[in-house]
């Protein structure tokens, strides 16, 4: 019969477009599983299985709920595992970001560290290109590192000559990081040789973040260094996000990846920005 669970093994047939069962033989409206995937992929990926179990609905209608939010575009699935998808008011979570286009940003890593000198204070944000860029720091010891990002300080725990000061503030488990006013204000009371700082979109030369909160914690990063470095793979430009955090023009170097567009290039110079090409890593 259309409708009913078979309450021996939780197998449920449609009921329409719009209600399931779930396991508890309540009605399950398929909007409100919607918003509530995206909210638990918000804050930390979760398997097929994890979805099934939160939803208490089958393993078919997690399939289908999530297949709808990836043709809108609102989440990835990717071996079993469903991520929230960036947008102008969503950043995925880092233990995604951290492996997506992971060789772009393992070879702006590499052309950042040539810009660090041994005995310097460095400033590193949540980025993940950040966290590439924490794994080459041991060769350049002594150094500071000041940084939001728990991944990049679990990086360094080995480091026998690099010190390390995490900011403090709020944990934002999405992102392995710190942020809120605690961060803002230790960092106002810093000052760093440089800062080393990606981006989640760039636009008409305007740096953007989709969370206000990190949005604020970049500018304060900004505000409490010598030098300004943006590191920004191709993928960012010509993308948007809600909060402004700087204009490029406020950084004094820019890496970009290999085969990053001409004319976007050309534009960076034109402002008088110094730019790096970041030269493909050999395999």
């Amino acid at each position: 019969m259309s409708g009913q669970v078979n309450p021996r093994d939780g197998a449920e047939t449609s009921l329409d477009d719009n209600f399931e069962l779930d396991n508890k033989g309540t009605r399950s409206n398929r909007e409100d599983r919607l918003i509530k995937i995206r909210e638990l992929v918000k804050s930390k990926p979760h398997t097929i299985d994890d979805l099934v179990h939160e939803l208490g609905v089958s393993l078919m209608t997690v399939y289908r709920d999530v297949a709808t939010l990836h043709q809108q575009g609102m989440v990835h699935r990717q071996r079993g595992v469903v991520t929230v998808a960036p947008s102008r008011t969503y950043e995925s979570p880092s233990s995604y970001r951290i492996g997506q286009h992971s060789e772009s940003k393992a070879a702006l890593a590499a052309a950042a560290a040539t810009l660090i000198e041994p005995g310097e204070s460095v400033m590193l944000d949540d980025s993940t290109a950040g966290i590439h860029l924490a794994r080459r720091l041991v060769a350049l010891e002594p150094l500071t590192v000041i940084t939001n990002s728990l991944a990049v300080a679990r990086e360094l725990d080995n480091a026998a000559d690099i010190t390390v000061f995490l900011t403090g503030g709020q944990l934002a488990p999405w992102a392995e990081a710190l942020y809120g006013p605690m961060t803002v204000q230790t960092l106002r009371a810093l000052r760093a040789d440089v800062v080393l700082m990606s981006a989640s979109a760039v636009s008409n030369n305007i740096c953007y973040h989709p969370d206000s909160q990190m949005a604020q914690v970049k500018q304060a990063f900004l505000a409490a260094a010598e030098r300004k470095v943006l590191y920004i793979d191709k993928t960012k430009f010509d993308r948007t996000a809600l909060h402004v955090v700087a204009n490029i023009a406020d950084f004094d170097i820019v890496i970009v990846e290999h085969g990053t567009d001409a004319m976007q290039l050309q534009q960076l110079v034109s402002m008088g920005i110094e730019v790096i090409v970041a030269p493909e890593l050999a395999d």
